[in-house]
Formats: C-alpha cells, structure tokens, sequence
C-alpha cells in the first residue's frame, strides 16, 4: 500500500533537453517497480545502499532517472535509506555520458 501523504524529502526532479527543470506528476498506473532502460547503456556500479548507470545520451538517463525516483519511494516505504546520495539524480561525468543513482 502507497502512502500518498508520505513526504519524498529526495530531490527528483525530471528535465528536458534544454536542461530545464519540469514539474512531475506521477499517474497512479507508474507507482509500480520500474525498470531501467538498457538502450544507450554504457556501464553499471553498485555499492552498498546505491547502484549506478551510466548512459550515453541524457534521454535515456532521464528515463533511468523517473524510474529510480519511483522505485525510492516504494522503498524508502519498505523502510530504506540511500546513505547521503540521493536515488534519481543525474551527473554529467564525462562527455556526453550520464551517471544516475539508483536505489
């Protein structure tokens, strides 16, 4: 069960291709386990409370990104922590290439 009240204290924001930050409204259908797309991908690392995915174009690391926004939530309500990173951001580590946190 979704707690619609919980507060996401995470910053997630979702961007568009000229970088500008967009309000999100997830749809009741997405607050579901998502998956991470596997188009553009270029490498995977995980740690002990994250993981991260690195792409090649920030489209897909944007998809990546909603998707890990949503799967914190679901378990930041089983009772998780992500440590002092936060699931969903996005970096530019190298060019052209995307690094996102995952939970």
């Amino acid at each position: 069960m979704i707690d619609k009240d919980f507060d996401f204290p995470m910053p997630y924001h979702k961007w568009d291709d000229n970088f500008e930050q967009l309000d999100v409204v997830v749809p009741e259908e997405e607050w579901k386990w998502q998956k991470y797309p596997e188009e553009n991908l270029v490498s995977e690392r995980s740690g002990f409370k994250v993981a991260w995915k690195t792409y090649s174009d920030f489209k897909s690391a944007n998809q990546c990104a909603y998707a890990a926004g949503i799967n914190a939530y679901l378990k930041m309500q089983q009772g998780f922590d992500f440590g002092y990173l936060y699931p969903a951001t996005i970096t530019e580590v190298s060019e052209g290439n995307w690094e996102v946190v995952i939970p």
